[in-house]
């Protein structure tokens, strides 16, 4: 298993958004892309399905370049706790 951090993952073509929190590649040829945010507790929806539109290129990408399954996993937890009600069938994805 390989877990990068805060790293800029290099492709073919400029993609802007190719910095994902944490990326998880196991050796069975799956990549999770997982990327955390914190905002105010009324975005918490809408900042999870950005997330998940914001890193669909990239895992794209690494699908066709590393030939690996790859997922967007957003964690998303409001300011004051809130989580949206998605998260547990995003949790499980991984």
């Amino acid at each position: 298993m390989k877990i990068l951090w805060d790293m800029n993952i290099q492709m073919d073509h400029v993609i802007e958004h190719r910095r994902p929190n944490i990326v998880v590649i196991n050796k069975d040829k799956k990549a999770l892309l997982i990327d955390i945010a914190v905002p105010a507790d009324a975005r918490v929806e809408e900042k999870e399905q950005e997330k998940i539109n914001r890193y669909q290129a990239l895992a794209r990408e690494l699908k066709r370049l590393w030939k690996v399954e790859t997922k967007v996993i957003p964690i998303v937890v409001g300011a004051l706790g809130t989580v949206a009600k998605d998260q547990k069938k995003n949790m499980k994805k991984a």
